[in-house]
C-alpha cells in the first residue's frame, strides 16, 4: 500500500480516509526525526577524543531533531484545520492529522541524504578544543560553529537542494490529502485553497531543512 503514496497519491489518500488510527504514521514521523538526528550521532563517533566533551550538546541536538517532525505534524495539523475553517467549510481534524502524518514520507529520504552529506562534509575536520571545564553555552556555540563548516561543502549544498525538493513534494502530497479529505467529507476545496492549506507544513519543513544555513 505504501508504494501507492508515491505512484498513486490520490488513490492512497482516498483509501486512507477509510482507516482509523495513526500508529504507522507515528512510526514514520519518528523515523524522519531519527533520519535527521543520525547526523549528530555519526558526528559524535567521528570526533574521536573530543567527543566526550560534546556529549551533552550532541544529545540535545539529536533529541531536538527527533522531536521537530512531531511538532511540525501536530502544529501544522491544528493550523491547517483552523485555516480550513476560514477558506472552506473546515476539515475533520482527526482525519487531517492521520493524512498529514503520511505526507511526511518524503522527508525520510531528505533526512537521510542531508545527514549523510553533513557527516561526509565534516569528515577529517577537527572539532574545536574546549578546555578542561567548558560551560554548556560555550560548548553549544563551538559545536554550532563546527557544524557551519559543512555549509560550504558542495555535496552538502546539493543534498540540501534535493532535500528542499523532497519537502516541496511533501507539500504536493499534503495538497492532495486536503482535496481528498474534503471529498471524504462530501465537500470540495479548490486546488489554490488546498495549496494554501498545505503550505503550512511545507513551509515549516523547508525552514527545518535550511536551518543549518540560517540559524
Amino acid at each position: 500500500m505504501i508504494e501507492h503514496l508515491v505512484t498513486q497519491p490520490r488513490y492512497f489518500f482516498k483509501e486512507q480516509t477509510k482507516y482509523p488510527g495513526a500508529r504507522t504514521q507515528m512510526l514514520l514521523v519518528l523515523a524522519v526525526g531519527i533520519a535527521f538526528g543520525l547526523a549528530h550521532v555519526s558526528i559524535y563517533y567521528q570526533m574521536g577524543e573530543e567527543a566526550a566533551q560534546y556529549y551533552e550538546v550532541i544529545a540535545i541536538y539529536t533529541s531536538v531533531n527527533v522531536a521537530v517532525p512531531f511538532l511540525i505534524w501536530i502544529g501544522s495539523t491544528i493550523l491547517m484545520a483552523i485555516l480550513s475553517r476560514f477558506i472552506s467549510r473546515g476539515l475533520l481534524i482527526g482525519e487531517l492529522f492521520r493524512l498529514t502524518g503520511w505526507g511526511m514520507y518524503p522527508l525520510l529520504a531528505a533526512g537521510l541524504i542531508q545527514s549523510a552529506a553533513r557527516v561526509y562534509a565534516l569528515e577529517g575536520s577537527e572539532p574545536p578544543e574546549l578546555g578542561l571545564t567548558p560551560h554548556l553555552s560555550h560548548t553549544w556555540d563551538q559545536y554550532r560553529l563546527y557544524l557551519e563548516t559543512a555549509n560550504g561543502d558542495p555535496v552538502f549544498l546539493v543534498t540540501t537542494g534535493i532535500a528542499v525538493a523532497l519537502a516541496l513534494y511533501a507539500g504536493y502530497l499534503w495538497m492532495i490529502a486536503v482535496e481528498e479529505l474534503a471529498a471524504f467529507d462530501e465537500t470540495t476545496i479548490a486546488r489554490p485553497k488546498a495549496a494554501i492549506i498545505a503550505a503550512i507544513p511545507t513551509v515549516l519543513c523547508l525552514v527545518w531543512i535550511v536551518a543549518p544555513f540560517v540559524f
